[in-house]
């Protein structure tokens, strides 16, 4: 039986995506052996990569450099001409203080990764990440409360939204941070930017928000139970990905109108979509599609045999 599954899927095209791995018996974000494989459509697949503790990958898209990054923020870049690792932050204001990096997102130019505390880093151009969190991270020593980034995005790198624990919403313009009043206590777990001016959020059951300009509202979803995991847009649809599926949306106005995103969708727990495809991925199947109405079943055999 194949002892790995699949935990993230990158897309770089209809023809090319990054595939991460992890052992379907570990499920510990920092000691868990993960390896990081390659699939070109005229290539096939080939692993690129093996370390412990993966729980973030993103691509730039100008450069195609995937950058993966563990629970304690050391980071490998690769693309076609080289691989690097390196440390998001080697100094003690870091990980190793604030907490875990929960996630990566790439915005235009820039890839931030962001985790517990608030805490963000920013890489642009070259190898250095910079902090990014000046008025977000929480400098306070309480243990009574938890706080962290738990997603963000924005149309640009001037222009984001940040949320995470207890409902916190924070924007980003103006060169500074500001936190927002949010309707929610519970957990948010994705970002989605649709403008510099416009939002949706997703989180713990069935928590759905649309911000435009500085209203916030909540979108009731009495279709869709349980936590709400990811929230994107390819082409003019929503995607959303939930306990039990994902699940696509055509009328962003309405934002309620939600039908399966394709067959068997209730055997897939995660997208990736760029310009030109959108992949969905389950722990053992992936498929892509460059309208999101046709879709294509990758193949895996070859990845098990190759990681055998």
């Amino acid at each position: 039986m194949n002892p790995w599954s699949i935990y993230l899927v990158l897309a770089l095209g209809p023809s090319e995506c990054f595939i991460v791995l992890r052992p379907k018996a570990d499920d510990s974000d920092v000691g868990t052996e993960a390896l990081l494989v390659r699939w070109r459509e005229n290539e096939g697949f080939s692993a690129s990569y093996i370390d412990r503790g993966i729980v973030a990958a993103a691509v730039l898209p100008a450069s195609r450099k995937v950058i993966s990054c563990t629970a304690l923020g050391r980071v490998f870049a690769l693309d076609d001409q080289a691989s690097q690792q390196a440390r998001i932050d080697t100094s003690e204001n870091g990980p190793g203080r604030h907490g875990f990096i929960m996630g990566m997102r790439a915005v235009q130019r820039s890839i931030f990764a962001f985790g517990m505390g608030r805490q963000v880093y920013r890489l642009d151009a070259g190898d250095a990440w910079t902090r990014a969190d000046q008025g977000l991270l929480d400098t306070s020593t309480s243990v009574d409360v938890t706080t962290g980034t738990l997603a963000l995005d924005g149309q640009d790198a001037d222009n984001l939204l940040a949320a995470g624990f207890n409902g916190e919403l924070w924007r980003y313009r103006s060169g500074a941070w500001n936190s927002l009043d949010s309707p929610t206590n519970l957990s948010l777990h994705s970002v989605c930017a649709l403008s510099t001016d416009e939002y949706v959020v997703c989180g713990q059951a069935g928590t759905f928000l649309h911000l435009t300009g500085d209203a916030i509202g909540v979108v009731p979803q009495p279709d869709l139970t349980g936590d709400l995991q990811q929230v994107g847009s390819f082409r003019d649809s929503l995607f959303l990905a939930t306990d039990t599926g994902i699940f696509r949306c055509a009328d962003r106005k309405a934002l309620d109108a939600w039908q399966p995103a394709c067959a068997e969708a209730d055997q897939y727990v995660g997208f990736s979509s760029d310009a030109s495809s959108i992949w969905l991925y389950g722990s053992d199947r992936i498929v892509c599609s460059a309208d999101a109405n046709t879709w294509k079943r990758l193949d895996l055999q070859p990845l098990w045999t190759l990681i055998s």
